[in-house]
């Protein structure tokens, strides 16, 4: 411990600090906060003397007591001072040229978490778990000061990375101690992974080091920043990873590497608790040549955040070609040595066995929801559901080159998602569709897991309009009130009022049992037992809103989403699937809404007689480029493929046919959604293409689309 006097420090002896305890003690009890300091100070004088302490600054180890009584007076020379930040770079010279007096201070400073923490104290809230009470914006511009005056950050940079970072304590005694950090992260050599390295690296490790009590803290001090703030954290060691990966690296500077992913994993964790501060697309780290030496450390099981979404797509579809392959081959070995797995089997009985093995199911067009419920039950083993998917419809000759498939996909899910069918219930103020609680057939629900797994399996994109909190249960993340507001807004927005009311009326105001009712669940269900007698308070309110968000997402439920979970996993279970945030798996099942319709008109292929430079062709795009709405051409994308939402991996993946129709040019134009047909009339001029268009795009439904 230090104890202070006019800046001048006196270190105490470490055998006082059971006196030094006591004597605190003592001062708390006090109202003048006027201690007598006899056992602390005879190494100094000799003799006892009354302090006024006017501020304590908490150093982990150390802690600084500021006194401001005159009278005390030392015969020894001071063995440390105290330096003010604030004052010591207000007085810098505007040039470059810097004393080597106020370097040496500015590097002193910088080696103390004593000096560190007594900066920038926020004068409207002290320092607790839940806050720093920093004043973080003018610590900003505090730094920025020096953030170009390079003599400076040397200094800095050895300080924290040789005195300061080694003597932080992995749990601290208070949480004061902690401000240092968030000071250090705000420090201007952080922008500089190229120069101040060991600095940065020093700082995150000693971060990822803290204790779980003071991460915690830590953890909630971060997840307050704004997004703004959040987002330059991130940035901070998205850099250090870039730098380091750009250079041919040895074993230390792999370890360095993996400090700094820590630190990303850290921010990333923080940003999932807190429902997403920034965007989760924020820790995507573009890398196209360095992805082998990931693939050598195994950096993305560990890292999954940082692989931008078309790259965990390409992955998944690798995996699923190795895992069909793994199939196919076990099936073709099963079929060359029959008897050794069943001495009775006889390979003529079974015709589904010959050819490329598939996953190969026979549907009924009028009764498809049951056909393909009594096709896929046929299917047990893992391993069938790794087999390309391969459908053929009852009556219809022809091969499926993945046209059927999607179809199959198309015409299922339309009929399942009917709100006639009831196994699930569109809610009305929002078009998202949520599990009826009523339907009670679990085979059903296992199904339609089934097929959205095996949707992602054979990359068809499908019409899918659950809200995020269904591919947030499949991973295992948590849910929050911010995920009701897409299923029952109106509710969402009352339990918001009831947590933001900051008065003890709350139950008169309200009044609100402790029960749950939902439109697709249509009983009164009791959140705890004897709810309907129990009325939210305000000592009780946040009991309540977590319990009808866990009843609404789980309880009600849970039936009915444990089998639909079963079906999915099945198909897509894996190590794999857990590398995926919520949104980017959202995305890989009803696609995403990046648009690039120039690249979309480069891609199309033309047939007939049409080309680019046909006229009709060059009318079409006249008019979908300059006279369409944005919304337009979405819903034109959805007439051509029979969705509005484009592949993960993006426009390239759209194989689109135009080809020309001879005859009436009173004709409308047409569509095959299952092979991504345009079939365009001749038309003569670029008004009537535009009103035939828009006659299709807005009365044209189904298949065919004619």
């Amino acid at each position: 411990m230090f104890l202070s006097k006019n800046g001048e420090v006196l270190r105490l002896a470490k055998d006082l600090n059971q006196t030094w305890n006591e004597k605190l003690a003592e001062i708390k009890k006090e109202e003048d906060k006027t201690i007598l300091c006899t056992s602390c100070i005879t190494d100094a004088t000799g003799s006892p003397d009354t302090v006024n302490i006017s501020n304590v600054y908490c150093g982990g180890l150390n802690t600084c007591y500021l006194v401001t009584d005159g009278s005390l007076s030392r015969s020894k020379k001071p063995a440390e001072m105290i330096y003010y930040l604030e004052g010591v770079f207000k007085d810098l010279p505007g040039s470059s040229d810097i004393p080597k007096s106020v370097i040496l201070t500015i590097h002193k400073l910088f080696s103390s978490a004593e000096c560190l923490n007594s900066a920038f104290k926020s004068p409207d809230q002290l320092c607790s778990e839940d806050s720093p009470g920093l004043d973080l914006p003018r610590a900003k511009n505090v730094f920025k000061t020096v953030s170009e005056k390079q003599n400076i950050l040397r200094k800095i940079d050895h300080a924290i990375s040789s005195q300061l970072c080694p003597t932080l304590l992995t749990s601290p005694l208070d949480v004061e101690a902690l401000r240092v950090y968030l000071l250090l992260l705000e420090c201007p050599t952080m922008q500089y992974p190229e120069s101040y390295l060991q600095s940065i690296l020093a700082v995150a490790k000693a971060l990822c080091n803290l204790s779980p009590k003071m991460s915690k803290v830590i953890d909630t001090w971060i997840g307050n920043y704004s997004a703004p703030n959040f987002e330059h954290l991130i940035t901070i060691f998205k850099n250090v990873i870039v730098h380091l990966v750009m250079k041919e690296m040895d074993l230390f500077e792999q370890t360095q590497l993996i400090i700094a992913f820590e630190m990303l994993k850290k921010l990333s964790k923080i940003n999932e608790e807190m429902d997403d501060i920034v965007s989760y697309a924020a820790f995507y780290i573009h890398m196209d040549k360095d992805i082998g030496m990931f693939q050598t450390l195994h950096l993305w099981e560990k890292y999954p955040f940082i692989l931008e979404n078309n790259v965990k797509m390409n992955m998944i579809i690798i995996n699923n070609v190795a895992q069909q392959q793994e199939a196919i081959n076990k099936e073709m070995w099963f079929r060359m040595f029959p008897l050794q797995f069943n001495p009775f089997f006889n390979i003529h009985m079974h015709p589904e066995l010959q050819g490329i093995p598939a996953l190969n199911i026979t549907i009924d067009r009028e009764r498809i929801v049951r056909s393909a419920l009594e096709q896929l039950r046929r299917f047990s083993l893992f391993e069938d559901f790794k087999k390309p998917l391969k459908v053929q419809f009852k009556g219809e000759p022809g091969i499926d080159d993945g046209g059927p498939c999607k179809e199959f996909f198309l015409l299922i899910f339309k009929e399942i998602l009917d709100p006639k069918f009831g196994m699930f219930t569109v809610l009305s103020k929002t078009g998202r569709i949520w599990f009826n609680a009523q339907y009670e057939d679990k085979s059903m629900f296992r199904m339609v897991g089934i097929l959205c797994g095996l949707a992602i399996y054979n990359q068809v994109i499908v019409e899918l309009p659950f809200p995020l909190a269904l591919y947030k249960k499949l991973l295992n993340k948590p849910v929050f009130l911010s995920d009701m507001s897409q299923l029952e807004p109106t509710m969402a927005s009352g339990l918001k009022d009831i947590l933001d009311y900051d008065d003890y009326d709350l139950q008169d105001v309200f009044d609100y049992p402790f029960q749950f009712s939902s439109e697709f669940h249509t009983d009164i269900i009791d959140l705890k037992e004897g709810g309907k007698d129990i009325h939210v308070t305000f000592d009780n309110k946040q009991e309540f809103v977590d319990l009808y968000i866990n009843c609404m997402f789980n309880e009600s439920i849970k039936e009915q989403y444990s089998a639909f979970a079963e079906g999915f996993h099945q198909v897509c279970g894996g190590p794999i699937l857990q590398m995926f945030h919520p949104e980017e798996l959202m995305s890989l099942v009803i696609g995403n809404e990046i648009y690039d319709w120039e690249e979309f008109e480069s891609l199309v292929e033309y047939r007939g007689i049409y080309n680019k430079d046909h006229k009709t062709i060059k009318y079409f795009w006249e008019v979908f480029h300059h006279e369409l709405t944005e919304e337009e051409r979405k819903k034109f994308l959805e007439f051509l493929t029979g969705s509005d939402r484009i592949p993960v991996q993006g426009m390239a993946q759209l194989k689109v046919i135009f080809q020309s129709v001879f005859g009436s040019t009173d004709f409308l134009p047409s569509a095959q959604t299952c092979y991504n047909y345009f079939n365009l009339p001749i038309y003569e001029s670029k008004e009537k293409l535009r009103q035939k268009l828009m006659i299709a795009l807005e009365y044209a439904h189904g298949f065919g689309r004619i």
